[in-house]
């Protein structure tokens, strides 16, 4: 199976047999061995899990902030100007801030990730000529996952 070629921008303005035919399909759906050939070659339909280097990664981030650099500038410059009160104290409100971001930024994907594990979403898709309910990491890259939307139509005009 190889990619389709042509856009799908504005596929709401298209006739149904122009879309069946883009996206080298059927009104009755894919067939199981379609469907998993096509599963094969666009990956599943599921969000890409983040390394665990990408909370480091977020957290050095959060010094690219050009506040965060300016006052790390202006700390450095009283450290060399001999105000090493001043200098410590702006490194040690710079340092809080970022780390408290960061607490926050991390708490939040983590129940983002929780919230994810219980909700198990599905879709109601055409398999082999009938109504399947699937798991959305299941379901094909490009393919209409409601075609009841487009039952007893054959143009979208």
């Amino acid at each position: 199976m190889e990619r389709p070629t042509a856009s799908l921008q504005g596929f709401w303005d298209r006739p149904l047999q122009e879309l069946l035919q883009l996206l080298h399909a059927t009104p009755a759906g894919l067939t199981t061995e379609e469907a998993l050939q096509r599963l094969r070659l666009y990956g599943p339909n599921s969000l890409v899990r983040e390394s665990r280097l990408a909370a480091l990664f977020s957290f050095f981030r959060l010094f690219t902030n050009p506040l965060v650099i300016i006052l790390v500038i202006a700390s450095g410059v009283s450290l060399v100007l001999g105000e090493r009160v001043g200098g410590l104290i702006i490194i040690a409100i710079v340092l809080l801030s970022v780390l408290l971001n960061f607490l926050m930024e991390f708490q939040a994907r983590h129940a983002v990730e929780d919230i994810q594990k219980q909700i198990a979403i599905t879709a109601a898709v055409m398999r082999d000529g009938r109504e399947q309910e699937l798991p959305t990491a299941q379901l094909v890259a490009r393919i209409s996952t409601h075609w009841r939307i487009f039952a007893g139509r054959e143009d979208a005009d």
